[in-house]
């Protein structure tokens, strides 16, 4: 029954929404013994028999013929080298995760109500504790004895925008190291860099970048030109938009020289400027759409889950 909060001790807090605002996916009014009760479904089937816990731990197979970590609901996979199977879960404010190891017959659940909370972390934390040293040691940020010069590093800082979904990422120096948001790149050689388990690599005229997971998936980033709107290009956007399949209006407004995003509550949100025509509020793309004339008809927001939700301009 828990409100959520953003914000943290220092900043302050504030409540991010009401909990009855999403329906479905998410609003359950459940307890951390509920979860256990639901993990152990999978261990002694009474809900679904042992066919729904079969499907349910069906992984998923890439057109490839590669099987993802991904299951019906349920992520499988290794952690220092012990079985887990899991799910995290986040809305607003809400934070969750739920982890089985079903060698060791733990069950470690987490019910959170700040947005600041990493749920995956602290279970880990709390698993640590109970698996000792049925555990593999804790991964390391590698190190490197490549020395790039600072040209070097300046050259491949700047603004990417990800080549099918538009989202951005910015790469920064910072005190010598090359940064993607909070995440540190040590250099492997001049193009390829490495973050925890993912590989970064750059064109030879850093024009394209490209984050490569663990299992070889590849995302690639263009670079896009720096963008500071004027006050004129600003109100180009100045707005009600309208989506009849989300049945959602949005107003832009333009405030305190900056853009803003206000919902139906009243709530304002502002919108950081990306590159042109996009802007960031959080996790959320906002991109407006022109028509042959150059004229704003349109926007579009990307969440993560959704892609490209088209509102028109009234």
């Amino acid at each position: 029954r828990s409100t959520a909060y953003s914000g943290n001790p220092n900043a302050g807090f504030r409540q991010e929404m009401p909990f009855e605002n999403v329906y479905g996916n998410s609003s359950l009014l459940t307890t951390v013994e509920d979860l256990i009760k639901w993990n152990q479904n999978f261990v002694n089937p009474v809900v679904g028999g042992p066919k729904f816990v079969t499907e349910m731990h069906t992984q998923g197979r890439l057109n490839s013929g590669r099987t993802i970590t991904y299951a019906l609901g349920l992520v499988r996979e290794s952690w220092r080298g012990v079985p887990v199977v899991s799910h995290g879960g986040a809305t607003a404010g809400y934070r969750a995760f739920l982890a089985r190891y079903p060698e060791q017959r733990l069950d470690v659940a987490l019910l959170c109500n700040a947005g600041s909370v990493n749920p995956e972390a602290i279970s880990n934390r709390v698993a640590e504790i109970f698996l000792g040293d049925k555990l593999q040691p804790a991964a390391t940020q590698a190190s490197s004895r490549v020395k790039l010069p600072a040209s070097t590093l300046q050259a491949r800082t700047g603004q990417f925008r990800e080549r099918r979904t538009g989202g951005p990422i910015r790469v920064t120096l910072q005190d010598s190291v090359l940064r993607v948001g909070n995440q540190r790149l040590v250099p492997l050689a001049e193009n390829a860099f490495v973050s925890g388990a993912m590989r970064v690599e750059f064109a030879r005229d850093a024009a394209l970048l490209r984050l490569i997971s663990p299992d070889a998936d590849t995302t690639e980033y263009v670079r896009v030109a720096e963008w500071t709107p004027t006050a004129t290009e600003l109100q180009e956007y100045v707005g009600r938009y309208a989506s009849d399949e989300a049945e959602v209006t949005f107003t832009i407004s333009v405030k305190d020289g900056r853009l803003v995003r206000i919902d139906r509550y009243g709530q304002t949100a502002n919108l950081i400027p990306s590159y042109r025509d996009a802007f960031a509020q959080g996790g959320v793309l906002v991109t407006f759409r022109r028509n042959a004339d150059g004229r704003v008809v349109g926007m579009s927001l990307g969440l993560g889950r959704v892609r490209d939700l088209r509102f028109e301009k009234q």
